[in-house]
């Protein structure tokens, strides 16, 4: 089964309007709520990553390889971007997770 988010606000908005069922009924079943997700889109998000950036020695040259300790992406810089551009993982502060 696949991950789907929706939007709680636009959940609660498709109940509180009636939807599957009359106004005068108020028990929904467990059914009637899966059949109520199914029908909303699934909401704008993304899975929020950390990660952290290992430098490499620069050899005196200004620059550094950077390697991305959440996807392994590398890439010669002057500085620390606070997103890695391949899978997204936030950098602006250390990953202490194991």
């Amino acid at each position: 089964m696949t991950k789907k988010y929706i939007d709680a606000d636009a959940f609660i908005r498709f109940i509180d309007c009636g939807h599957l069922r009359p106004p005068t009924e108020l028990c929904f079943s467990e059914k009637d709520v899966v059949d109520m997700i199914n029908k909303l889109p699934a909401a704008d998000v993304r899975e929020n990553v950390h990660g952290n950036w290992i430098t490499e020695t620069n050899h005196g040259l200004g620059v550094h390889t950077i390697r991305c300790d959440n996807c392994g992406h590398c890439e010669v810089s002057i500085s620390t971007p606070n997103f890695c551009p391949n899978c997204g993982a936030d950098m602006r502060k250390p990953c202490t997770e194991t």
